[in-house]
C-alpha cells in the first residue's frame, strides 16, 4: 500500500510541477491557462513549457498540434482545441515571428537614384 500511495504522491507532484511551470511561463495571462488540455493531455503541456523558450520549435510544434495532414486522426475534443489555439495565439502576441528577409519590401516610393521619377 505505501507504494501504492508514495505513486501516487509522485505522479500528483509531477503534474503539479508541470503545471506550476507553466503558470510560471503565462505570468501575467494566467487566463489562458489550458485547463482541458493540462487534465486530458498532460504530455502536450510537459512539452510546450519543454520548448517555450525556443520561438521556432515552439510555433512548429503548435502548428503541428492544430493542423495534420494525416487522416488517420481523429483530432482534439472542441475545448482542447480551442484552449491550444489560445495559447498559440497567447505564444505570438508575447514572441512577435520576426520577418522573413524576402518579406522585407522596398518601399515602393523610393526611387534609388537621386530622387527624380521618370
Amino acid at each position: 500500500m505505501d507504494n501504492y500511495m508514495s505513486g501516487l504522491r509522485s505522479q500528483a507532484n509531477d503534474a503539479f510541477f508541470k503545471d506550476a511551470n507553466l503558470l510560471a511561463l503565462l505570468k501575467g495571462h494566467e487566463q489562458h491557462y489550458p485547463k482541458q488540455l493540462s487534465e486530458q493531455y498532460p504530455q502536450i503541456v510537459e512539452r510546450i513549457v519543454a520548448v517555450w523558450s525556443s520561438p521556432d520549435t515552439a510555433r512548429s510544434y503548435f502548428q503541428n498540434l492544430l493542423m495534420t495532414d494525416r487522416n488517420t486522426r481523429q483530432g482534439f475534443p472542441s475545448q482542447v482545441y480551442t484552449e491550444l489555439l489560445a495559447l498559440s495565439v497567447l505564444y505570438d502576441r508575447l514572441f512577435p515571428p520576426k520577418p522573413k528577409p524576402e518579406a522585407i519590401r522596398r518601399d515602393p516610393w523610393e526611387t534609388g537614384g537621386g530622387g527624380r521619377i521618370r
